[in-house]
């Protein structure tokens, strides 16, 4: 086996170690289910890495926090005292932006709405301009999709505008063939579309999510012979709603030893070249 390209330095989400989906599962050894995976990500029915944006590429929801918190105390929600990062991520997170506004500020009308989201934006693109960081891990496997020469999407729920500029922020906005904007899918299945545009089968891609409704969305039309491959990270959520959603692999960020395990480089030699970065 050879090692992995080195991580180069970036902010992210820094937690405890997690188990992998084998270590909860009774049913298969760890062993086995890494082969498995192994065997999956290292062959050649690999066509293309398909990408959430926030929680997945970007470390941005501790700065979506902080913009929606400020706009929220400037119209006198909750009678102005500020939200709990908890509440955001258990009210507001995966949401769209115009049902969170309905719902937290349903006496306002579709004007004032827009007039709310353009702040909260505002806000937010201030903050990544300056304090705007990949997940752990994100760059270093950047080059190994390069490497691998794999086509490359990202789906979101962010809107067009955040989207864009997030990835602008982070210097990546060309890694990506194609950008699909869930809320302007109507009635198609976002996922659905970006394999269609990128011309694969849903067994050709892997998917990384960060929430178990995305995992869940990433994996239309999966049966015994065509299932895709998705890997959840542990950015803000327990593994157990993960596994429930069809996971094929949990990881803590993307330096995490079990997804460089998966992609067949030694654990012993892990991180201690820089053959590509």
């Amino acid at each position: 086996m050879s090692s992995p390209p080195a991580s180069s330095p970036s902010g992210g989400i820094t937690t405890t170690r997690t188990p992998r989906v084998s270590d909860l599962c009774n049913s298969t050894s760890p062993r086995t289910y890494i082969n498995k995976l192994s065997a999956i990500l290292q062959g050649d029915t690999l066509k293309a890495v398909v990408f959430d944006i926030d929680g997945t590429v970007a470390d941005s929801f501790p700065l979506h926090f902080l913009a929606f918190q400020e706009t929220l105390v400037e119209v006198g929600y909750n009678g102005g005292e500020p939200i709990t990062y908890e509440f955001f991520m258990s009210e507001m997170r995966g949401k769209l932006d115009k049902i969170i506004v309905q719902e937290l500020m349903p006496w306002m009308d579709d004007a004032q709405h827009q007039q709310f989201l353009e702040e909260e934006a505002y806000r937010f693109q201030s903050l990544a301009a300056t304090d705007l960081k990949p997940i752990q891990g994100f760059n270093r496997f950047v080059e190994w999709v390069k490497e691998r020469g794999l086509k490359c999407a990202a789906v979101t729920e962010a809107s067009h505008e955040n989207a864009t500029n997030i990835l602008k922020i982070l210097g990546v906005d060309d890694l990506f063939d194609i950008l699909v904007i869930g809320n302007e899918c109507e009635n198609s299945d976002p996922y659905l579309i970006a394999f269609n545009k990128l011309g694969i089968e849903p067994n050709e891609a892997f998917v990384l999510q960060d929430s178990p409704a995305g995992l869940k969305a990433s994996i239309p039309l999966a049966t015994t012979t065509t299932t895709t491959t998705t890997s959840g990270l542990l950015t803000e959520h327990h593994p157990t709603p993960m596994m429930s959603n069809g996971v094929s692999l949990l990881i803590q960020d993307y330096d995490d030893p079990d997804l460089w395990t998966a992609l067949g480089y030694s654990s012993e030699l892990y991180g201690s070249l820089d053959h590509l970065l």
